[in-house]
Parts: C-alpha cells; sequence; structure tokens
C-alpha cells in the first residue's frame, strides 16, 4: 500500500515536472533539465551493462576454478613424472662430474700420458642446483597449457625429449631407431652408461699412448668464441647496405663463389636466380645462397667486403622467415635453403643449430628417396639434380662433422648413390641437347665427383681407425684385411682420376706436361685480391680515389686453371686418406714426449725402430713411413695451392694441413736426429702457410698456429717462422733435409734397395717379390728411404712421367704380404 502510494507519488512529480517543463521553456531540446535527464538514462544503461559484464566474468572465474580443481591430480601426476626424470639427468649430470675430478686426483705415470680432454670446474651445489632440469605446467585463460622449463639451449630440449621418451618407452625408441637407420642418433654417454658400462670402464682404464698435445683440433675450434656479429641482430644500416649493393659487386662476389672448388648448387648467374617455379621458393633459395655468398668471401679476403658479416645476417634472417611456409610441401629448394643455412650457422659457429638445419634437410631428401638409384627420376635433367642435390648434402654434413668433431649424420650403409653416374649424365645431355655444359662446369663437376667418392672411402677408413683406436696389443689378420680393402680402395679410385688430376709434386727428369701446374703459372686468386684490396661495399666506406684503377669485376678462372687446381686439391685429399688410413698404427715411441727434450745433446744420434718380429706392432714401421711421406706431400701441395690461388675452409684444406701437422708433431719426438729433423723443418712451412691465412682472414688458421707453437714451446722447440730457431735452422735454409747425405738407417736392405732420396722402385719391388723379401722389406723399410725429394725455395716439378712412383703406396702398403703380387699394375 506505502510503495503504491509512492509510485503514485512519483507519477504526480514526474507529471508536475513535465508540465513545469512545457511552461518554462519553448524549446525542449536546449532545455537544461530534459539533457540532465537524457544523460542520467545513458549512465544507468552503462552501469547495468558493466555489472552484467562483471557478473559473466565472475562466472567465467567459477568455471576456471572448478576447472582446474578437476585437473589437479592430472597435474600433480604429470609434475612429478618430470621430476623423477629430472632425477635422473642430475644423477648421470653428477657422475660425469665426478670422474673427471677423480681422475684429477691420481698422479701422472711416467709411461703414459693422458688423453686429451676438456678441463671442467666441478660445480657447486647451488649451481647444480640452477643447472637441475625444473618443469611448471601452468594453463591459460583460452584454455591452452603453459610449459615453462629453465632449459637454455637447443641441444638440452632435444635431449631432454630423447631422454623422457627413452625413460617412458623405451622399446618404441627402440624400434624408430630401426625404422630410421639413416640418422646417426648420437646420445653421448647415456645409453652407453646404461647399456655396457663395463666396456666404457675398460676404454677409460686403457693407458693412452698418445700425447695429449698432438691432437689440438678440438682444442683450435674452441680458441676463438662465436662471431659476435650473429648474436647482436641486424641494424636498418645492414638492411639498407644490403639493398644497395650494385650488380657488379655482388657478381663479383658471387663469382669467388662459384670459382671456389668446394659443391655447391649453382654454378652460374642464371642457375643462381632461378632455383624454383614459385617465386616465393626461388626467393627462398636466392636469399640463402646470398647469405651463404657474402659470409664465404671473407674466407677468402677480409679487405674485399668488411661488412660483409651483416649483410650475410640480413639475407640470412630473410630465408629463415621464408623457410617457414615452406614445409608442407618439401621439395629440392627446401632442402637447398637448409644447407645454405646449415653452412652459414657452421661459419657463425652455431654448431648445434647447424646440426638441426642439417638434420631436418637430410630428412626431407630421404622423404624425397633421394639416397637411392632406384628412387631417382627417369627424366635426365631431373635425375641429374637429384644426384647434385644428394651429393651437395653429403658434402655438407662431412664438413659439419669435421668442424663439430663429431660423425656424419648419413649413413652411407643405406644409400647407394654412385657420384659417377654424374659424369655419364652429363654426356648423355648433351648428346641428346638436353643441357649445355660449357668447359668450366664439366671441370667442377669432375672435381666433385672425385672428391665425393675419394670421401666415401674416408669414412670407411675413419670407422675403421676408431674401432682400432679401441684395441689393444697388434692387429688381427681380420682386421689387416679390412684395412687392405681400403688400400685397394684407393687404388682403384686413383686410377679412375683422368690423367690430367694425376700429378705428383716431386722432382722429376722429365719436363712437365702442359696439364701440369707450373710453378711459373701466374697467380690468379693473389692477383684478384690485390686489386681489389681497398674496395668494399657501398654505405660504410667512401669509395677509392679516382687514380685508383678499378678492378676487372668480370675476370673468373677458366677452364684450365679449375683442372690445375683441382688436381691439387684432390691429391691434398687422397694423402689424407692415407694418413688417416695409417695413423692409429703408428709406433707408441713417436707418440709421447721422451724424457729429455728432443734438443738434448745427450740423445744418441740415431736409435732405429725394433724391426723384430717381437715388436708390440710389428707394421708401425711401415705406417710410419706411409703417413711421413704422406704428410710431406700434404705440405708441398698446401705449398702449391697458397702460392697460387689461395685456399678457403669450405675445400677442407686445413683439415689436411692439421693431419700433417700432427704427423710432423710425432716425428718431432723421435730419437732419430734425421726425422727430427725434417719434421722441423715441416712445422717450419706448415706454419707459414698458415700465417698467409691468417692474414686474409682471421679464425681457425691463426687458431691452429697457436696450438702448434703450444706444442713446440711444451716441448723445448720454440720456432721463429721468419727467424731462426732453437735448433738453428734458418728461415728459408733447407741445407741437408733433402740432400744426399742423408744416410740411410742401418737396418735398410742394402741389396736393391732404394736410394734415400726417392720413393721405392717398381724394379726394386719386383726384385724383393722374386726374392721372397717382402716380408722383410715391411718390417725393416725405413722412413729415411721413403720422402720424396723436394727442392729448396719452394721450386717444384709436377711431371707425371712414372705412374708407379706417384701412387707407389697402393702397390706396397698393404701389411698382407701374400695379397702384393696380384696388387701390382
Amino acid at each position: 500500500m506505502r510503495s503504491a502510494d509512492m509510485r503514485a507519488s512519483g507519477k504526480r512529480s514526474t507529471a508536475s515536472s513535465s508540465r513545469q517543463h512545457e511552461c518554462d521553456c519553448d524549446d525542449p531540446s536546449t532545455c537544461r533539465h530534459a539533457v540532465k535527464g537524457t544523460d542520467a538514462k545513458s549512465q544507468a544503461k552503462a552501469k547495468k551493462a558493466q555489472h552484467d559484464d562483471l557478473e559473466a566474468l565472475q562466472i567465467t572465474f567459477y568455471e576456471i576454478e572448478s576447472w582446474i580443481e578437476k585437473t589437479t591430480p592430472v597435474l600433480n601426476r604429470m609434475t612429478k613424472e618430470l621430476e623423477k626424470a629430472s632425477v635422473h639427468f642430475d644423477k648421470r649430470k653428477k657422475e660425469r662430474d665426478i670422474e673427471p675430478r677423480q681422475e684429477e686426483m691420481v698422479p701422472p705415470l711416467a709411461s703414459t700420458s693422458i688423453p686429451p680432454t676438456i678441463t671442467t670446474t666441478t660445480p657447486t651445489t647451488s649451481e647444480e642446483q640452477q643447472r637441475k632440469v625444473q618443469w611448471t605446467f601452468s594453463f591459460e585463460p583460452q584454455g591452452s597449457m603453459s610449459l615453462e622449463t629453465n632449459i637454455t639451449s637447443i641441444d638440452q630440449l632435444v635431449d631432454a625429449v630423447h631422454k623422457i621418451k627413452l625413460l617412458a618407452r623405451p622399446e618404441e625408441i627402440q624400434q624408430l631407431d630401426n625404422e630410421v637407420p639413416l640418422i646417426n642418433v648420437q646420445n653421448n654417454n647415456f645409453q652407453q652408461q646404461e647399456v655396457d658400462p663395463q666396456d666404457d670402464k675398460e676404454i677409460e682404464e686403457k693407458p693412452a699412448d698418445v700425447d695429449p698435445t698432438l691432437e689440438f683440433w678440438s682444442t683450435a675450434l674452441g680458441l676463438r668464441p662465436e662471431p659476435q656479429f650473429f648474436d647482436k641482430g641486424v641494424n636498418d644500416t645492414a638492411r639498407e647496405v644490403a639493398d644497395q649493393v650494385s650488380p657488379q659487386i655482388l657478381q663479383y662476389i658471387c663469382q669467388i663463389y662459384w670459382d671456389c672448388l668446394h659443391p655447391k648448387f649453382s654454378g652460374d648467374w642464371d642457375t643462381f636466380w632461378h632455383r624454383s617455379d614459385d617465386p616465393k621458393r626461388n626467393q627462398l633459395c636466392v636469399d640463402s645462397a646470398l647469405a651463404i655468398v657474402f659470409l664465404h668471401v671473407v674466407r677468402h679476403d677480409k679487405t674485399i667486403c668488411p661488412n660483409g658479416h651483416d649483410i650475410a645476417r640480413v639475407y640470412f634472417d630473410r630465408a629463415r622467415e621464408l623457410l617457414t611456409d615452406c614445409f608442407d610441401t618439401p621439395d629440392c629448394s627446401t632442402i637447398e635453403a637448409l644447407m645454405n643455412l646449415a653452412m652459414f650457422l657452421v661459419l657463425c659457429k652455431k654448431h648445434s643449430q647447424a646440426r638441426l638445419y642439417m638434420g631436418l634437410g637430410i630428412r626431407i631428401m630421404l622423404e624425397l628417396g633421394m639416397h637411392r638409384r632406384r628412387n631417382l627420376p627417369e627424366d635426365l635433367v631431373l635425375r641429374k639434380r637429384y644426384l647434385k642435390a644428394f651429393l651437395v648434402v653429403y658434402y655438407n654434413d662431412l664438413v659439419l662433422a669435421a668442424y663439430m668433431v663429431d660423425c656424419a649424420q648419413l649413413d652411407d650403409k643405406a644409400c647407394d648413390i654412385d657420384f659417377y653416374e654424374m659424369l655419364t649424365l652429363n654426356q648423355e645431355l648433351m648428346d641428346n641437347d638436353l643441357a649445355k655444359f660449357d668447359d668450366k662446369t664439366i671441370a667442377k663437376e669432375t672435381f666433385f665427383v672425385h672428391l665425393l667418392e675419394l670421401a666415401k672411402i674416408g669414412k670407411k677408413a675413419q670407422i675403421l681407425t676408431d674401432d682400432r683406436a679401441q684395441s689393444k696389443g697388434e692387429p688381427s689378420s681380420r682386421w689387416i684385411e679390412k684395412v687392405a680393402v681400403l688400400e685397394s680402395s684407393l687404388n682403384l679410385w686413383y686410377r679412375r682420376l683422368p690423367d690430367y688430376l694425376r700429378i705428383d709434386p716431386s722432382p722429376s727428369t722429365s719436363t712437365s706436361s702442359s696439364s701440369s701446374v707450373s710453378s711459373n703459372q701466374s697467380s690468379y686468386y693473389p692477383r684478384r685480391r690485390k686489386q681489389h684490396q681497398h674496395y668494399v661495399s657501398p654505405g660504410i666506406t667512401p669509395s677509392p680515389p679516382d687514380t685508383a684503377s678499378p678492378p676487372d669485376l668480370t675476370q673468373s678462372m677458366d677452364a684450365q686453371e679449375l683442372r690445375d687446381q683441382s688436381a691439387l686439391l684432390l691429391m691434398l685429399q687422397y694423402q689424407t686418406q692415407w694418413i688417416l688410413l695409417h695413423k692409429s698404427f703408428l709406433p707408441a715411441s713417436l707418440s709421447r714426449s721422451p724424457v729429455t727434450s728432443p734438443a738434448s745433446e745427450s740423445l744418441p744420434p740415431r736409435v732405429s725402430f725394433q724391426s723384430s718380429k717381437s715388436s708390440p706392432n710389428r707394421y708401425a714401421n711401415l705406417s710410419h713411413a706411409i703417413c711421413t711421406d704422406a704428410a710431406n706431400r700434404i705440405v708441398v701441395i698446401a705449398d702449391l695451392i697458397t702460392q697460387q690461388y689461395g685456399w678457403c675452409v669450405f675445400q677442407q684444406f686445413v683439415n689436411c694441413l692439421y693431419q700433417s701437422a700432427t704427423i710432423h708433431c710425432r716425428n718431432t719426438l723421435s730419437r732419430d736426429e734425421g726425422i727430427r729433423r725434417n719434421a722441423r723443418y715441416m712445422i717450419k712451412r706448415i706454419l707459414k702457410i698458415l700465417s698467409n691465412g691468417s692474414i686474409h682472414y682471421q679464425g681457425l688458421p691463426a687458431d691452429l698456429t697457436i696450438c702448434l707453437q703450444q706444442f713446440l714451446t711444451l716441448h723445448g722447440m720454440h720456432m721463429d717462422v721468419d727467424g731462426q730457431d732453437t735448433y738453428g735452422l734458418e728461415s728459408g735454409d733447407v741445407g741437408d733435409l733433402w740432400g744426399d747425405d742423408l744416410t740411410m738407417s742401418s737396418e735398410m736392405p742394402s741389396t736393391g734397395a732404394p736410394t734415400p732420396n726417392a720413393p721405392l722402385s717398381q724394379e726394386a719391388l719386383q726384385k724383393f717379390l722374386v726374392e721372397g723379401q717382402v716380408d722383410s722389406v715391411i718390417m725393416d723399410y725405413q722412413v729415411d728411404g721413403l720422402p720424396v725429394k723436394m727442392e729448396p725455395e719452394d721450386v717444384f716439378m709436377t711431371g707425371i712421367a712414372d705412374d708407379q712412383i706417384k701412387n707407389w703406396r697402393c702397390k706396397f702398403s698393404s701389411t698382407n704380404a701374400p695379397h702384393l703380387a696380384h696388387r701390382i699394375p
């Protein structure tokens, strides 16, 4: 009743107010009281809408709270499982950290040396807590789940995911590994400790025969930190410069890339810009190629393009953005881009990321079936493209493995591609007018094919030597037969080379053939570096003065120069394979530091190797002779390449020089004065070659030089490359290192033996075979009789008159004596 009266009163007041407005105001639209009433209504509506939103939000919160309460048991269970897995990770890390500390507490023995390891400090409790893998699950309002962890690198993430799967379902992981045998997955020490810890214990307890300072490849790779330009990102100036590079400068930089003899996807200007019919994929290939082109040119001359790193990073980021849209339907262009980006990361020392890009490209290649000949298309043009793509992937995989000090990801047992087929395909394409290849293209691809076929043998040799490193004592006959098979493979590879590729950089009485590299030949790359020394990319430094002579940016290497350089590079790799194959047989006496310094006068003038059949390793002398001869030849070839062409890390030139250095470092520890003297001279030449590389770009050559000098200093043999070393050997004074007064060992056969200045001749070898003295030759043939005589001041002839002398090791290196006769051509 009361409320009804109030409503009535309210109506009367409203009506009275309305009548008052009608009376007092002629224009209601301008009436102050009317506007005030309208604002009140709007505010009421807004408050009502806000109230409705708050109610809806409250209901949402209630629903989320209810959902969280229902899923809490699941979250707790998953968190406990992850914490359980984290404990396993931390436990194994502690075990690995404790083992080096226990080894450091053991006093070193005089008769053994510790294998090369990376010295680490045992982390404290707080550091271990921080390194412990931690997991936290949380839910987002949209219904998604978030996982937070303290993992900071891709390696940790991949390793954690693999180990979690292994702990959860080990049988499925094993089945997956059996289904995909083409990728060599490395789990470090995790699976080894689980499966067979006793074997690891035996390996760790086995005394090492090699001085840790003799193998310094990993140490050199770790000396220089990662390039800073990659981490600091891309600035606007670099983007502007990348878009302003003139076509003339770009073509010059690309020409250096195309003339550099390492396998690549494009070889000229047309193929560089046309990689795919899809415009987006084509742009992906071009950007990724430009990234590696600008980063590559710095490896030839750091003054050509000082801002090349920044420009390369711009194109790398562009390619990486385009790459995300090209995984739905992968093709050759996707593989090409992944390979370019992987090699870019290799040069930036981002090895873990590079391995991910490389592995992804390999998996796409496997999906396309490019690793099997039966899966290759019948169309000749497309078949050639697939073969070349596989060839480039194979080579890049080897380069990455070398700089990661790890095994290659491709498994040769699952691949049956014959690289020699590319040569026959080129001829068929030209005969059928399906393609036209100039002489330069044929020269390059011929080199690529023979290089990769040699790399196949090298991978087998590496596996064999790794097995040998785990064994003790004298090698078994079965193991020796495997070595003989690989030697026969090297012999067959050598025989399949064209004549112009089979050069011998050693003195010869015959004149050089037209296809041989002459020391008087005009040096192409050094001349081009001098011409372009003051030129840089536009936008950073001013142009050179008008008085400077402009460089000829259209100049490129001709086919003959490519053939000559190809011959040197192939022989460089060929000699390296012999070192890798026989390095594990070297005698321990040449792998350990003597009690006194090699420079000590207390050493006897000559100590011959043991040659009795009771020697712990009866084949060590022959392997030492082979390795020393190959190491000498590598230095000679490296000198020629450095003088005439320059060299690049993409060619694995540094790897070959490193292997030669390890042999000569071993020889400096010998008690034989002649061996030591030869080794010191060769190390001096190696240091000169590395210093030449350091001038053109900073990086691995300088780091190898540091490690080599540290080795010499450690053993009292500090060497000044441009002056005089601790032995009084003047720079450039070869003296009698290769002269006639270098006497043979008293153990050398007196009848029919070769002179100290030449390899074993064909006639002498036949004489020993007929007289049944093969075993005696294998046992007693000393290093003094093997090195090829080299003239001072880098005067080398390159005649190829005697094929038997050039390839003598293929006929006289097998330790299986009964099979020597039928291997002689």
